[in-house]
């Protein structure tokens, strides 16, 4: 466990899907069911027996699935936005929800305020294919420093829960404290579960044996992130709001994600949009027209300013079950 960040626990892939399908060839558009008679939206599979509802059908196969699904149409036409609720079984979360066309291509799936997650329907049918993971059961909510009052609660605790953060001591869990460059990068490299790598650190600042030095040499490597120069990557140094959703948007491209959204967001409504390095504009819309972050009550974006430990929770929140 380290720096309020913790490794991330086994995933269970679980053998379910959720088959849209039009009633004529045209017509068709989400979060997220098991084997035994389950509690899934619209119709279940069961010892080889197909239940329909509507035209929404539901199949699953294998072990449990450890949660449940429901969608709110079950006939959609082409280009209606369908709603997937995803309820997952005590003890579990969501750890990933796939959507696909016929051929296997994957749709784009965006994250609601409320929890739920949205797709706009394509012409042909639509597999939802959801994982879900074990939540740590002695996880117990002990933060002093984070109220139920606070705008992030919600959010730290649905991180700390989930496995995706921890506190930076038993009690504290540092709401407020800017993230560094280095934790941001150990946050991906966590997040992918630490894999194995032959990169090297080309840092001078990086230290030796660092707990960020192989995320570092990692991310370089793929891409997903650069120093101010060939040798100084300002490893202590807090992030900007702007440096860590490139990051992420590189990092979203990396895990083969449609970021294409960004290409039609307008973000020139901010008061403070010149304020964006030219650098990092693509990814900031990329972020805001997939309601991944969020302008301030002033109509500002605030590209320049640190990011914070509660600011890193509703993010890696947001992208969960995306990519």
């Amino acid at each position: 466990m380290l720096h309020g960040i913790v490794n991330p626990y086994s995933m269970e892939l679980q053998d379910i899907t959720v088959k849209v399908t039009g009633t004529t060839p045209g017509t068709d558009e989400p979060e997220e069911p098991t084997p035994t008679p389950h509690h899934g939206g619209g119709g279940g599979k069961t010892g080889g027996a197909s239940l329909a509802s509507g035209n929404v059908n539901i199949y699953s196969s294998g072990a449990s699935a450890n949660g449940k699904v429901s969608v709110s149409k079950t006939n959609p036409s082409k280009g209606e936005n369908v709603t997937v609720t995803v309820t997952p079984d005590e003890g579990y979360t969501l750890s990933l929800l796939n959507v696909t066309d016929k051929n296997g291509n994957k749709i784009k799936v965006t994250r609601n305020d409320d929890g739920t997650y949205s797709f706009v329907k394509p012409s042909d049918d639509v597999t939802i294919t959801p994982e879900f993971k074990k939540i740590d059961g002695d996880k117990k909510w002990r933060f002093k420093d984070v109220p139920q009052t606070a705008w992030y609660y919600d959010a730290v605790k649905e991180a700390f829960d989930n496995g995706r953060m921890s506190g930076m001591s038993e009690e504290i869990f540092n709401p407020e404290t800017d993230i560094t460059r280095g934790m941001f990068a150990y946050a991906i490299y966590n997040r992918e579960g630490l894999p194995e790598t032959k990169a090297k650190n080309t840092f001078t600042d990086v230290k030796k044996d660092s707990y960020y030095e192989t995320a570092i040499a990692w991310a370089t490597d793929i891409g997903i992130v650069s120093g101010y120069d060939d040798k100084h990557y300002g490893p202590d140094d807090p992030i900007t709001r702007e440096q860590m959703v490139t990051i992420l948007w590189r990092y979203a491209k990396f895990k083969d994600y449609d970021v294409s959204v960004g290409e039609d967001t307008n973000i020139l409504d901010f008061t403070d949009a010149v304020d964006i390095s030219e650098w990092a504009v693509s990814a900031v819309q990329w972020t805001v027209g997939d309601g991944i972050i969020k302008g301030f009550e002033d109509v500002t974006i605030r590209p320049q300013n640190n990011a914070s430990r509660a600011q890193m929770a509703v993010i890696l929140n947001k992208i969960a079950g995306l990519f």
